[in-house]
């Protein structure tokens, strides 16, 4: 039986397996990605979600998120900046 988040990485790696140019299917990947403590896998897909679209305060807020979790707090306070910039109601 499948947890949860593997149900959710499943149906998320398909998603992006489907559309692998799609920022919001990248997104979701990203996002399950962390859920999972996989960093560096999350960085990747929340990176190349922003690439594709970059005015996504959400996907920078999320790089914010992650540059924490991996331990760059500089970095952070640079996506949670364009975060706040983009959207100012984007970061919690």
């Amino acid at each position: 039986m499948l947890h949860r988040n593997d149900e959710a990485l499943v149906a998320a790696e398909r998603a992006t397996s489907s559309a692998p140019s799609d920022p919001a299917s990248l997104l979701v990947l990203a996002g399950v990605l962390r859920e999972l403590g996989r960093w560096d896998e999350a960085w990747a897909a929340a990176s190349r979600s922003f690439e594709l679209r970059p005015d996504n305060a959400e996907c920078a807020n999320l790089l914010g998120s992650l540059a924490r979790s991996r331990g760059r707090p500089a970095e952070a306070v640079e996506w949670y900046g364009r975060a706040l910039r983009l959207d100012p109601d984007s970061v919690p």
